[in-house]
């Protein structure tokens, strides 16, 4: 064999090893020169930038820079949230809710209470499912009173929190987001994503509030802020923030907690649904009612399964919602559980799967906190790891598509990865990054994590980020080994 031909055989040899591994060299090169220039500009002169590019089915680095970084992910942390409820939850998994009730029927009377427990269902009174509407639940709920022959409810309405341990708010969100529509954190008993809204339909009566808070009225028309939501016309604020005012034009008003609190909202709302249901109402402290005593159940409440709400917090990015899958993996492990131990038992899922969590900072379930910290390689590793459970069609279902839908819907838009990378994106201050799984021309899958930190407040952080998505699924070269589930519906 002549040298020629040897050589010939040999880059044969070569060029079909990297067709073989999906690795086109030209392509990984165009990608490479890319994220060299974003990383070279004047323009992100002041900014961190953090990237990885891995192929899921070896595992194998492709392109990295700053890979091994702690960086602020934002609401790329949901994916952390989420994976990990998906996989110790289950898809079918249900958020609890419990109406009970104390003491005696007699002639067609309660006298006694109505008792409502929860295990942090942040579904209801959401206007984002029809079967979550407010009205429906409360007649759902209400309906085997009229079973058991009560016509009239002598006593109180009550909401009892057995399961959440610590302060509802977690303490790294900063101060100045808890007052918005973003901010609002989770409880054992939530309603309306536990916000409020000026022009809600569902309005409170001053006349429900309890008297010892004095006149209150629940509609605001001065009330005034930057983040005022204009398709809805409405100002959104968060109902449990101890923090937080409410300022006017001439006034200010301070908020009591338990007014706005969501359990005393729901408490609320649900006095409201009696009379709703043609129960008469009186409001009595039933003080020889012990709390638990001889409680009789007379519903349990069931949300959307864990699936929908993950599609939801993925494609709109839901803070609440994710804090609350954070709980809802605490409690199943522990029952009554606190952040802290919530935040533990996602950790742990994750090391069983990926080892080493070096660079990992989990303070929430959702990364609104400037607190939460990656590394672009952790992100990718976790992707990659998931692609190996039964369960990583599901996930991959959750996250929405660039240019299609949920907080990506006008990502990439005209790039390759167009409709080809089920990415979430997250964003704050001077943060702005993007995770999830990319589809190459080849077929092929791959894990990325892009991460841009301390960048200045006007440049054009987004269409950096999706040319670098675009030029991942424009590579090349081979075929995969497997195929994944794509574009999953239910």
């Amino acid at each position: 064999m002549t040298f020629t031909k040897s050589f010939a055989s040999i880059l044969l040899i070569l060029v079909g090893f990297s067709i073989a591994s999906g690795q086109n060299p030209a392509q990984v090169r165009k990608l490479k020169k890319e994220l060299a220039k974003i990383t070279g500009s004047k323009e992100f002169k002041t900014a961190t930038i953090g990237f990885c590019l891995m192929d899921v089915e070896t595992g194998k680095i492709l392109v990295e820079e700053n890979a091994e970084k702690s960086l602020i992910p934002a609401s790329t942390m949901k994916l952390i949230t989420t994976g990990a409820g998906l996989a110790l939850l289950g898809d079918t998994f249900r958020f609890k809710t419990e109406l009970e009730y104390m003491g005696d029927i007699k002639n067609g009377e309660l006298h006694g209470r109505l008792l409502f427990s929860g295990n942090g269902d942040p579904t209801i009174g959401s206007k984002r499912w029809n079967s979550t509407n407010i009205d429906t639940i409360f007649s759902k709920l209400y309906a085997p009173l009229k079973s058991l022959g009560i016509k009239k409810f002598k006593g109180d309405v009550m909401t009892h929190n057995p399961y959440y341990l610590d302060n509802n708010t977690p303490p790294d969100y900063n101060v100045g987001d808890i007052k918005y529509q973003y901010g609002a954190a989770p409880s054992s008993i939530n309603i309306f994503d536990n916000v409020v809204n000026q022009n809600t339909e569902y309005g409170i009566s001053p006349s429900l509030l309890d008297p010892d808070h004095g006149k209150f009225y629940f509609f605001i028309e001065d009330y005034k802020d930057d983040k005022l939501d204009e398709e809805n016309n409405k100002y959104p604020f968060n109902l449990i923030d101890s923090l937080a005012q409410i300022e006017y034009q001439e006034n200010v008003f301070y908020r009591p907690d338990d007014v706005f609190s969501t359990e005393n909202i729901f408490r609320m709302y649900a006095q409201s649904a009696l009379v709703n249901s043609n129960i008469l109402f009186t409001n009595e402290y039933p003080h020889n009612t012990p709390f638990d005593k001889d409680k009789k159940n007379i519903l349990s409440y069931y949300s959307p399964a864990l699936f929908d709400i993950t599609t939801k917090t993925n494609h709109s990015s839901v803070n609440l919602y994710a804090e609350c899958i954070l709980r809802a993996i605490g409690i199943q492990k522990y029952g009554p559980s606190s952040l802290d131990s919530s935040i533990a038992v996602s950790k742990r899922f994750w090391k069983n799967e990926v080892g080493d969590l070096q660079g990992l900072r989990m303070t929430d379930g959702s990364g609104l906190s400037r607190s939460n910290l990656c590394t672009p390689l952790l992100f990718c590793k976790m992707l990659t790891a998931y692609t190996k459970r039964d369960n990583f069609d599901s996930f991959y279902s959750t996250i929405p598509v660039a240019g299609k839908d949920g907080t990506v819907k006008n990502f990439a838009k005209g790039t390759a990865a167009d409709g080809n990378a089920h990415i979430k994106s997250g964003s704050m201050s001077r943060v702005k990054c993007y995770a999830g799984y990319v589809t190459g021309k080849n077929g092929k899958l791959y894990a990325v994590s892009v991460m841009f930190n301390n960048f200045e407040p006007d440049v054009t952080v987004t269409a950096a980020c999706a040319n670098l998505i675009g030029k991942v699924a424009d590579l090349k070269g081979g075929k995969p080994k497997k195929t994944f589930v794509v574009n999953r519906t239910r």
